[in-house]
């Protein structure tokens, strides 16, 4: 996730279920379990204090793909 145009003046801040998960203008989930889905809030501050706020929901769905241990490619 990331802001489009991000002004490298502001601070920027992810928060998800209350807690801070990045300060940069990018937030990566690297492992895309249910527990990361959600809503997100970005917050951008500029050097004045004032700020805007963003939301962002992130839906991840179960694909349920099993690979078995004896799956071999082109066998």
């Amino acid at each position: 996730m990331s802001v489009e145009n991000a002004d490298a003046t502001f601070d920027y801040d992810w928060i998800f279920l209350g807690d801070t998960v990045s300060v940069s203008a990018t937030h990566t989930i690297t492992s895309a379990s249910q527990s990361e889905e959600g809503i997100y809030t970005v917050v951008a501050t500029n050097a004045l204090g004032c700020q805007s706020t963003a939301n962002l929901e992130v839906i991840i769905e179960n694909c349920d793909i099993i690979i078995h241990e004896s799956f071999s490619p082109g066998n």
